[in-house]
């Protein structure tokens, strides 16, 4: 994680490892609460049921996982569901805090240049500037405790540690370039003693990301609803270089903000996530890793097919009204 990271944490290293521990997972657990109050004040259909989201939100357990185990999932679901729940906002402090909330996730800056991207592309230009000065308080942070060129050289550090990650971790990741090792490694290829090849496929599939975003906004309807932002989420699981299966939950969220309990198919599709999700954490070596990425090709499924019924649903009340 970036240098401002570690001036932020500092303190939890005068405590002993099992305080620090409960104070943390206290945070995160804050996190978690905060979040589902915000899906819960702005999801249609989900108004008012905070604690009934919180228990769902822990019954998928990639997310229980994480939390427990010492993750910063926790604050990650915390700025996107604040994302969203900002993006359908429009203007004036609105677009300041939507810009704040999206600088704050430059502890993963894929994440943040995600959030960005649909900020530029919904032409919100005063988030854009909210979120410039938020990256730059961030940086004099990290120059505090590692210098002003802290960047440069923790960017070297990241390179060289992803292929690392890689080689010790893809069976418990998702996403393109973790799957594709897999591959490699089972069907017996020796391209993964090549750490470019997989520095190219990350950068291919990361065109996935701007590309889809591009093409759903040519929908108005995305553009003014913050759909865009639903998407953020699931896009990023799939073309971020290391995302663990506990990040699933950033795939899965969005779906709060578009269940309908009235509707029989959304009642059996989020039995069949929560259920699912037990079965991916439960299985063993290097199968969570196949598991993790199909598992997050259905969740953006079901979130693209989530949007794309909204949408309808939307321009069919407009036809009405006319």
């Amino acid at each position: 994680y970036p240098a401002f990271l570690a001036f932020c944490i500092e303190p939890l290293a005068s405590l002993s490892p099992f305080v620090a521990r409960i104070v943390w997972t206290i945070g995160m657990m804050v996190c978690v609460v905060a979040a589902a109050a915000l899906v819960a004040r702005t999801a249609p259909a989900l108004r008012g049921l905070t604690w009934q989201i919180l228990v769902i939100s822990l019954l998928f357990s990639p997310f229980f996982v994480g939390v427990l185990g010492g993750q910063i999932v926790a604050l990650s679901v915390f700025l996107y569901a604040a994302s969203i729940c900002l993006g359908r906002k429009g203007g004036g402090w609105w677009d300041v805090a939507l810009g704040m909330v999206c600088g704050l996730w430059m502890y993963k800056p894929h994440f943040a240049c995600g959030a960005v991207l649909v900020l530029l592309l919904q032409r919100r230009w005063v988030s854009v500037v909210a979120w410039l000065g938020t990256s730059v308080l961030l940086w004099a942070l990290g120059a505090s405790v590692a210098g002003v060129a802290w960047p440069v050289a923790w960017y070297s550090f990241v390179r060289e540690f992803a292929y690392i990650d890689l080689l010790t971790n893809a069976h418990q990741m998702t996403g393109i370039v973790p799957f594709l090792y897999l591959v490699c490694r089972w069907s017996g290829s020796d391209w993964g003693a090549h750490p470019w090849i997989w520095e190219l496929a990350t950068f291919v599939s990361s065109l996935v990301v701007p590309i889809a975003l591009w093409q759903a906004c040519g929908s108005a309807h995305a553009r003014k609803q913050g759909d865009l932002f639903l998407l953020v989420g699931p896009l990023l699981v799939l073309c971020a270089p290391a995302v663990n299966f506990y990040d699933l939950v950033l795939c899965a969220l969005p779906l709060l903000f578009l269940f309908d309990p009235r509707r029989r198919s959304d009642l059996a599709f989020a039995g069949g996530v929560v259920v699912f999700s037990q079965l991916v954490v439960g299985v063993k070596g290097s199968v969570v890793g196949g598991a993790c990425f199909l598992f997050a090709l259905f969740l953006t499924y079901l979130v693209v097919r989530a949007v794309n019924r909204d949408r309808a649903e939307a321009l069919e009340g407009r036809d009405l009204i006319v």
